[in-house]
């Protein structure tokens, strides 16, 4: 698995320099990245899910298990990420009374 990874690395890196890129003239970069990366980004779990089970075969069961991995990649978003910043608006903005 380690081996794969890397590959998979390379290959998301290169998703990731073109997700949220300006293409517009109209919205700022701060409104492009909030609004259209979100979609981008949107595209592009799905198409993976797609595409994996156009290649593996299609089925309730295949389907059911990448919407658990779609699943548990949020929890795992939740848990590393979101959590950890909102710990650090806390210490700086203090807690809610």
């Amino acid at each position: 698995m380690k081996e794969q990874r890397a590959l998979f690395d390379y290959a998301i890196s290169i998703i990731v320099e073109e997700l949220g890129v300006v293409q517009s003239t109209i919205l700022s970069e701060k409104e492009y990245d909030d609004k259209i990366a979100k979609g981008q980004l949107n595209y592009v779990i799905y198409a993976i899910v797609k595409r994996f089970t156009e290649k593996h075969g299609e089925g309730y069961f295949k389907i059911s298990n990448m919407i658990g991995a779609v699943h548990d990649s949020e929890d795992e978003l939740r848990r590393r990420l979101l959590y950890p910043y909102e710990d650090k608006v806390i210490i700086k903005n203090g807690d809610v009374k």
